[in-house]
């Protein structure tokens, strides 16, 4: 096919294959379904990642949407739980870093649910997880209380290396 110079290119490719896919002629499957969902959900989330990596905000979280929904249809948990992340990653860099610290945690206390025989140790986002939710605690550690005080300070620390020590004791099982 033609070359794919843009995000919103490589966008409208994927629209027009999944029309095709999906029309009537076509298996009463979603076209998602049809290519094979692991690798349409793969292709789902690095379009979202380049969304994301360029400031593409809005188009992020379409994909998101879009890729949660797949995903649901595919009872695929893990592309979900990559998908909630980038989430996550979507809601810091639009600067809502409570609300990202919630999220994680949130995240974060799910992570054991998934089973340990769909993970290998390049697909557990935990590790990296964990290395973000720390970042935000030590950027938000300032702000605890209303002011830069010892106490919230240090509490945000303390949070920050617990999650750390947490991602290499991660690490160190899939070593």
């Amino acid at each position: 096919g033609p070359a794919v110079t843009s995000l919103r290119a490589a966008m409208e490719v994927v629209a027009a294959a999944r029309e095709e896919a999906c029309a009537p002629s076509a298996a009463s499957l979603p076209g998602c379904l049809r290519v094979g969902a692991a690798s349409w959900l793969s292709l789902r989330v690095a379009l979202a990642e380049i969304a994301l990596e360029q400031g593409q905000l809005g188009v992020c979280d379409e994909l998101i949407e879009l890729g949660v929904t797949e995903s649901q249809v595919a009872n695929d948990s893990l592309t979900r739980r990559r998908l909630q992340r980038l989430r996550l990653l979507l809601i810091v860099r639009q600067g809502d870093l409570p609300a990202a610290l919630r999220g994680y945690e949130a995240w974060l206390a799910t992570a054991d649910d998934v089973p340990a025989d769909s993970l290998s140790p390049s697909s557990d986002l935990t590790p990296a997880a964990l290395c973000e939710y720390a970042q935000i605690h030590m950027a938000l550690a300032p702000c605890k209380g209303g002011a830069a005080t010892a106490v919230g300070a240090s509490g945000s620390a303390a949070a920050a290396a617990a999650a750390l020590r947490r991602a290499v004791a991660t690490l160190h099982t899939h070593a």
